[in-house]
């Protein structure tokens, strides 16, 4: 496992994580956002000098300037994530309600 950075265009700031692949997107631990990935391990981004890392900042944060349009995309995305959890929750509940109602009158009849 390895130890990536990430930037979040919202606070933008370098984040660390540990993971075995630089293209599981973590969220911003401030925000919530997902994040993007700098291109950077830790290593590679603690050998920048600061000038290096301000221009990195920079740079990330003119490419990932956030727009209405892909904030209204993200929020979206993460709707629509969460409508299908609230849909197959609502179908499982009525799946249990249906098996309930009928236990009931299995035992009536």
């Amino acid at each position: 496992m390895k130890t990536y950075v990430y930037y979040c265009p919202v606070c933008k700031d370098f984040y660390r994580y540990d993971t075995d692949s630089p293209n599981d997107v973590p969220t911003c631990p401030d925000c919530g956002i997902l994040t993007r990935f700098t291109g950077y391990t830790q290593e590679e981004l603690d050998a920048l000098t600061p000038e290096e890392k301000e221009a990195t900042r920079q740079a990330l944060a003119e490419k990932l300037k956030l727009s209405s349009a892909s904030l209204e995309e993200s929020i979206l995305q993460e709707l629509r994530k969460v409508s299908k959890k609230v849909s197959f929750l609502y179908g499982f509940v009525i799946a249990l309600l249906v098996l309930w109602g009928l236990t009931v009158l299995a035992m009536i009849l």
